[in-house]
């Protein structure tokens, strides 16, 4: 789809994420079912595409659509709605639908992968690990505990986060490590 219809459903499903203030400090809760169908829009407008998923006919790879879609979210325009979003989903992962919570991880995830860079990650790292920390462990659950599939769901975008932010690549580049 068109760079700025892309743009519009990603703030759309943002904001819809996110709890709207409705005036004097309070907010409007949504109900996880409409969460739920915004988070799995986002990771339909964010997740890697394959070779086969391409239209009939597209003038462009699967890497060439990632790497324009990746430059128009780091644009300095679009980038604090990318943050905004990324923090609305770290704080849905609170929520107590398992599916719910899942998708918000593999979005994630997708989002610490493919739009982040190197230089921005580092000013959210902290957020990431400590969110994805007690998801992972399951902090704030009757249980107690996460079930494997989130725990491991949780795991992976922190460990792209540590990688970017503090990875021999970037050590080295910073000047921070020798070979």
């Amino acid at each position: 789809c068109d760079m700025q219809v892309w743009g519009q459903l990603f703030m759309l499903c943002g904001s819809i994420v996110d709890d709207v203030p409705e005036g004097k400090g309070k907010a409007r809760q949504r109900d996880d079912e409409t969460k739920k169908a915004a988070v799995n829009c986002l990771f339909a407008l964010l997740r890697r595409r394959k070779i086969d998923e391409l239209p009939t006919g597209a003038h462009t790879t699967a890497e060439a659509r990632l790497s324009e879609l990746r430059t128009h979210a780091q644009s300095s325009n679009f980038m604090h709605i990318v943050g905004q979003t990324l923090s609305s989903l770290l704080t849905t992962t609170d929520s107590s639908d398992l599916e719910l919570k899942n998708s918000c991880l593999r979005t994630i995830a997708c989002i610490v992968d493919d739009y982040l860079d190197e230089v921005l990650v580092p000013s959210v790292l902290p957020g990431i690990v400590s969110r994805m920390t007690k998801v992972a462990l399951g902090s704030g659950t009757s249980r107690g505990w996460a079930n494997g599939e989130t725990a491991a769901l949780a795991l992976r975008p922190m460990a792209v986060a540590i990688i970017k932010s503090v990875g021999d690549e970037i050590c080295l580049k910073a000047g921070l490590a020798h070979r």
